[in-house]
């Protein structure tokens, strides 16, 4: 049992280690280090910006916010049109004369399809 053990702990690190190999390097912006402190990590080394006074950044976050409202209202609008002239573009429904050309029920042996007995020519 203790064999198996080992053999199976051994196999799970070395997968986890070939896992941990195949993960994409860092690129992404990485805050955190302090407000308004931006540090990009990349291949040639690290690199540290500001990202603005708290007066721009709150300035960019309304400005985001509201192209991100303008463009829900936009998609919102745009499916609305499209709704009407689906509606618009399928044909009406004829009225029926009120005969019916067949009539499904269900029925203790199953289903029971009823016929009208008059055809029309």
């Amino acid at each position: 049992m203790a064999v198996i053990v080992v053999f199976t702990c051994s196999v799970f690190f070395k997968l986890v280690t070939m896992m941990d190999s195949l993960k994409p390097r860092r690129r992404h912006a990485a805050t955190g280090f302090g407000r308004g402190v931006r540090v990009r990590l990349g291949r040639g080394g690290g690199k540290v910006s500001s990202t603005g006074s708290t007066a721009e950044r709150f300035a960019k976050r309304v400005a985001a916010d509201m192209a991100q409202r303008r463009e829900d209202r936009t998609a919102r609008e745009a499916e609305a049109r499209a709704l009407e002239g689906v509606a618009q573009a399928q044909p009406k429904k004829k009225k029926s004369t009120g005969a019916k050309r067949s009539r499904v029920t269900k029925s203790a042996q199953g289903i029971k399809v009823s016929m009208p007995s008059k055809k029309k020519k």
